[in-house]
Order: C-alpha cells, then sequence, then structure tokens
C-alpha cells in the first residue's frame, strides 16, 4: 500500500518520533530522544569487563587504552598521556592532566567528570 498525502505526512510523523526515542550514540554520549547519559561508552578488553563504564579512570594508573575510552582522546592522544606520566611522575592533582600537549580546556572540560587521581 502507498501512503500519499496526509497519510504519508502523519507516518513520517510517526516514523520519526519513533526513531527519535530509539536514540543514537555520539560525541561519547547515549542520546535518547531529548536526554543523554554521561556514562563511558563501552570499552573492550579485560579491563572493561572487570569495571562498569561509569568507573572513572585513575589517570596515574591508567593505561593508554584507558584513556582511549574518554571522548576526544584517540590513541595518540592516550599514549601522550602515558608518555608525559612516565616522564614526569605521577601526577598531583587531576588538573596536571592539562599540562599534556593536545589537552586545552576545552577538552579538559569535556572529560574531568570521569577523571580521578
Amino acid at each position: 500500500m502507498k501512503l500519499t498525502g496526509p497519510r504519508r505526512v502523519v507516518a513520517g510523523a510517526v516514523m520519526t518520533g519513533f526513531l527519535g526515542l530509539i536514540g543514537y550514540v555520539g560525541h561519547g554520549r547515549v542520546h535518547i530522544g531529548g536526554m543523554h547519559s554521561n556514562k563511558l561508552p563501552a570499552s573492550s578488553g579485560p579491563a572493561a569487563q572487570n569495571s562498569p563504564d561509569d568507573t572513572p579512570i585513575h589517570i596515574n594508573s591508567a593505561t593508554a587504552h584507558d584513556f582511549e575510552r574518554l571522548p576526544g582522546i584517540g590513541p595518540s592522544l592516550s599514549q601522550r598521556i602515558v608518555d608525559y606520566r612516565n616522564t614526569n611522575g605521577p601526577f598531583q592533582s587531576v588538573d596536571d592532566l592539562r599540562n599534556v600537549k593536545g589537552i586545552g580546556p576545552k577538552l579538559f572540560g569535556k572529560i574531568s567528570s570521569w577523571l580521578a587521581l
């Protein structure tokens, strides 16, 4: 059956509303309708199997792979964080992460709620 005229508009609106409820994932957040979650994106590997998504990342013991779970941090930046820590010693505060090249105020603001010393 082919929908035409007002029926097609109503069917499209219903489908659009339905798809909006299903949600999508973007920028490290799960969006459902107009809501979103701050849970960390799921990671694969043994570390992810032992801890829930919203477990904070402990910056003095995290691996490069752990840092990649954060939004906006890929393989090269995560390795840069680990290299910085290995060269300069343990971070004294979460704010010290801003000393790593590539972590500016905007990115730090995006990830700071998931970080712990």
